[in-house]
């Protein structure tokens, strides 16, 4: 393989459809209803109905209409970070770079596992003929990302209509066995709503994520304004996807509580097919399953590649090789080769586990896409805005997108659990630990541009960065005290003997003692903060970061 050194500004563009587009977000974000599964053990059919019609209402839809407008207004390769390096500045672009690099490292383990689960359901195999396979499976997408995102687009829109009529063909099966009703028993009768609402709330948030991964690519589409088109169309058709089949095989087959993803012994939409079908209909619903859930891995791998190389490229990241492009289809192929280690190593992670970790760092990552739609609406004009794409409705509108995701993701960081809630918090404590050592130690937008980003020769940060930090260690501080207390009311009963159970030893196992960890970390970090104020205002400038997107809105940014 002939490589070359470029970044962001040696990547090929090439113009693409609005259905290339719609199919990729489509493979991303759902690509059928794979891990639905789960709401339905867990939930209840009823609880499950309802997640899935509430989540695209309250989520997905926002969600999307926001990024949507971003991605019209500030299209560019990097997706996130880009919108919020150019609206909030460095520190905070280079946290949204850093969530949205792990959710998607991580996210792409989950789609091998899973399509493994499903083959595993008609063939018997060994741990280590599914490890083999496993291995097979990220060979061939790893060779195919490397080929150029042209041929990403042309395997995702044939999985894509793969996908469709497959669900198509079980919603019909299904329907036309009704026996049961989708709504009964509305839950387990041993879960409360708030437990119930908890447990699917996470998955939920993973069954609508990634509709916004496409834009990471943003600055190798040189009509980046299909995107948005493209984004629209994305979640009804998500949705549908996810709520006929499942209310298809509801009212089919039943037996809600042996429902499970890829599970030999298990109820799901391949005992839907065998209704039509026979045997036969397990056979054609595994093989389009295993279609689905690479096109998933294969979308993601080509978006992820795209995060650390954008953050190399901005000195926020070691540079050597990470910005290196294939020469003929210029790709980054180290981003795509870590992804592929990366899967190797977290393969044999629950699939579980892998959800609820990845739905984390998507969490943070939307709560800054509400400031940056903010922060965006301040600085660009809507005269400048004529030929882009903008969410209407006035101050409804804006609650709708800004507001609503913003309280569903706060919501939903909480419910995950404390185990998971703690893992969170060390997580973004880490974030901005590395900031500081990746800006000293690389030297940022400072290295590139040292006029228009000028470095604090007291501090060898950005001016400003000292209250930025001191405003983000705040945060954390704030968001584990009242995890303390929060969980201490909503878990008290029964937290002790669950997590002791679960973990066995450690501090996980001991309820009392994360408790603890979260409060005396949170006062920790609340008196980090403080002092780093009163350093900053001895030693730092509050200064805003200059942006350039008040100039060719609509079009992909000089890098300068």
């Amino acid at each position: 393989m002939t490589e070359q050194v470029g970044g962001v500004s040696s990547l090929q563009k090439n113009k693409y459809s609005v259905f290339s587009v719609f199919c990729m977000i489509y493979c991303t974000a759902s690509a059928g209803a794979f891990g639905v599964e789960e709401i339905v053990s867990g939930c209840g059919p009823g609880m499950t109905i309802c997640i899935l019609i509430g989540m695209a209402l309250v989520w997905a839809y926002p969600v999307v209409l926001g990024t949507a407008e971003l991605a019209s207004i500030m299209p560019g390769e990097g997706g996130y970070y880009y919108w919020a390096k150019h609206t909030l500045g460095e520190f905070w672009g280079y946290v949204m770079g850093i969530n949205g690099a792990v959710s998607f490292y991580v996210c792409s383990s989950t789609y091998v596992v899973m399509s493994v689960n499903y083959l595993a359901t008609i063939i018997e195999m060994t741990q280590m003929e599914a490890t083999i396979i496993k291995l097979v499976i990220i060979l061939i997408f790893t060779i195919l990302n490397l080929k150029g995102l042209k041929d990403v687009s042309i395997v995702s829109m044939i999985f894509a209509v793969c996908v469709v009529v497959l669900f198509a063909v079980v919603s019909i099966v299904g329907f036309s066995n009704w026996s049961y009703s989708p709504f009964e028993p509305f839950m387990p009768e041993e879960l409360d709503v708030i437990s119930g609402i908890s447990m699917g709330i996470g998955l939920g948030i993973w069954m609508y994520c990634g509709f916004g991964a496409v834009t990471l690519m943003a600055g190798e589409i040189s009509n980046p304004q299909v995107i948005s088109k493209a984004m629209k169309l994305a979640v009804p058709a998500a949705a549908l996807t996810y709520l006929l089949p499942t209310a298809a095989g509801l009212v089919s087959v039943g037996q809600w509580d042996m429902w499970s993803p890829g599970e030999t012994g298990g109820i799901g939409f391949p005992t839907v097919l065998s209704l039509g079908f026979g045997d036969a209909g397990k056979v054609i619903f595994v093989v389009v399953a295993m279609v689905a859930a690479l096109s998933s891995f294969n979308t993601n791998m080509a978006g992820g590649s795209r995060s650390f190389f954008v953050l190399a490229d901005d000195r926020l990241f070691p540079k050597k090789w990470i910005t290196n492009v294939t020469k003929k289809s210029g790709v980054p192929y180290v981003g795509v080769l870590s992804i592929a280690v990366v899967t190797l190593l977290m393969m044999q992670i629950e699939f579980k586990a892998l959800v609820l970790i990845q739905v984390i760092p998507i969490l943070v990552s939307q709560v800054l896409v509400s400031v940056i739609i903010v922060k965006a609406r301040k600085v660009i004009p809507m005269d400048l805005r004529k030929d882009c794409y903008t969410v209407s409705g006035g101050k409804v509108g804006l609650f709708l997108i800004i507001v609503l995701p913003a309280f569903v993701a706060v919501l939903a960081y909480y419910m995950n659990g404390m185990d998971y809630f703690l893992y969170g918090q060390i997580f973004l404590l880490l974030v901005g630990v590395t900031y500081p050592i990746a800006k000293i130690g690389l030297g940022g937008y400072s290295e590139r541009n040292p006029e228009l980003f000028p470095k604090n020769p007291d501090t060898k940060l950005a001016y400003g960065d000292l209250y930025r930090i001191a405003k983000y260690m705040a945060v954390i501080g704030v968001v584990s005290v009242v995890g303390y207390f929060y969980f201490g009311f909503m878990e008290g009963d029964w937290g002790p003997a669950y997590y002791a159970e679960m973990y066995g030893s450690g501090l996980l196992s001991s309820f009392d003692a994360m408790r603890m960890a979260l409060m005396s970390g949170g006062i920790a970090c609340i008196v980090i903060a403080v002092v780093l104020c009163v350093v900053a205002r001895k030693k730092d400038k509050k200064i805003a970061m200059p942006t350039k997107i008040t100039v060719s809105v609509g079009k992909h940014q000089d890098e300068g």
